[in-house]
């Protein structure tokens, strides 16, 4: 009795009648609209980038680094897409005595920290080299670098990219490393 009285003190809540309604048309909402079975019925995957993406970012510059995608195989040729962009009102200028613009790091994690395990370009001729981005500028650079059969495989790894001079913008893209047929 005393149940059946407050439930009908209940139901004269306008709110309350709504919030009922809603529970119970939820359920039925949702198969009517047929969200369960659209999913099931598309056979084809919504395509998913692999690419792997990192940036970095100071004051004057910042720079991204890119990747195609995240896992190589021993043998395989990783394109690497480096933008450098001015972001102050002045010229930065970069000097390398390596003749690259860039120094890209191969980095394996270890329980001390991240261990430097490459850094490339591994043979570079002793050329002073001088570049400069104006303000507002973009540059892009572009390398490729191969999986070496000395790469750990199935480790935890990053490439770092940083341009000379400036290893506070330096991103970091995580790739994964299967040893090759």
């Amino acid at each position: 009795m005393v149940f059946k009285y407050a439930f009908r003190h209940w139901m004269r809540n306008k709110i309350m009648k709504r919030a009922l309604f809603c529970l119970i048309a939820l359920p039925f909402s949702i198969t009517l609209l047929g969200c369960g079975e659209q999913a099931a019925s598309n056979p084809a995957p919504p395509s998913i980038s692999d690419a792997a993406v990192a940036s970095a970012a100071a004051k004057d510059l910042a720079v991204s680094l890119r990747l195609p995608k995240s896992r190589y195989t021993v043998g395989e040729d990783v394109p690497v897409t480096i933008l450098a962009t001015n972001h102050s009102r002045e010229g930065i200028r970069f000097s390398s005595s390596t003749s690259a613009p860039y120094k890209i790091r191969l980095e394996q994690s270890t329980p001390m920290g991240w261990e430097v395990l490459k850094i490339y370009p591994e043979a570079s001729a002793m050329v002073l080299s001088e570049w400069s981005l104006m303000p507002g500028e973009e540059r892009t650079i572009t390398t490729k670098l191969r999986v070496e059969r000395d790469w750990p495989t199935y480790e935890n790894l990053r490439l770092r990219v940083h341009l000379p001079g400036r290893p506070d913008v330096a991103p970091a893209v995580h790739i994964e490393v299967t040893p090759g047929k």
